[in-house]
């Protein structure tokens, strides 16, 4: 009986194992990680022979690539007009700043719960006129931002007591759109110039 399944075991076809990915293979990991090392080592050379030059290179990289990331997250925060922006009837509770936090949240309470919104800093000139609205019956404008709903909820983008604006979202959404004609041409910029400085510091000094 063993001879037999050793004769089948022999006979059996071989099971060929299917290669992964380019992208995935060891040729490709081993590649990186010498152009990894590469890098560095062209890095720390810099370093030693010019270290005002190696900060400057490191912090403009750092800035530009940081500042496109920062501007690229914003391009999925549409501006919508305040005709299709959530209104919210309520009485404002409170006004909280927590302390690790660059914004402050709005309280709200509505006849279906409490809700809570986002807003930008207060400044202490303009504080005297949102804490009229506290404990008052307020009107509020808001926007359900997906890409920052983890962290943020709904940011509040106008703000009406007494039929008055405390804040008013049409200069912001001005602003806004301003800053968007910007974005769509500084983004590609800003990242040419970071990434080309790193590899002309790696060709130069490798």
């Amino acid at each position: 009986m063993k001879k037999d399944r050793i004769k089948k075991e022999k006979n059996s076809p071989k099971v060929v194992e299917k290669g992964t990915a380019p992208f995935l293979n060891k040729g490709f990991i081993s590649w990186f990680k010498y152009w990894c090392h590469d890098f560095f080592l062209a890095s720390k050379n810099l370093k030693q022979q010019s270290p005002g030059a190696h900060l400057v290179i490191f912090f403009a990289s750092s800035f530009c690539i940081i500042i496109s990331l920062f501007m690229i997250k914003h391009l999925f925060i549409p501006i919508l007009p305040v005709e299709e922006l959530e209104q919210t009837h309520g009485r404002l509770e409170k006004i909280y700043t927590p302390k690790r936090r660059g914004g402050s949240l709005f309280i709200v309470q509505t006849e279906k719960g409490t809700r809570v919104f986002s807003f930008g800093r207060i400044m202490p000139k303009e504080s005297a006129k949102f804490e009229k609205a506290v404990g008052k019956n307020v009107q509020i404008w808001s926007q359900y931002t997906p890409l920052t709903q983890i962290i943020y909820p709904d940011y509040l983008r106008q703000l009406g007591y007494k039929k008055k604006l405390i804040v008013d979202y049409s200069s912001n959404y001005k602003w806004r759109s301003s800053v968007r004609r910007f974005e769509l041409w500084a983004i590609p910029i800003l990242i040419f110039i970071g990434v080309y400085m790193s590899i002309r510091m790696w060709i130069n000094y490798r």
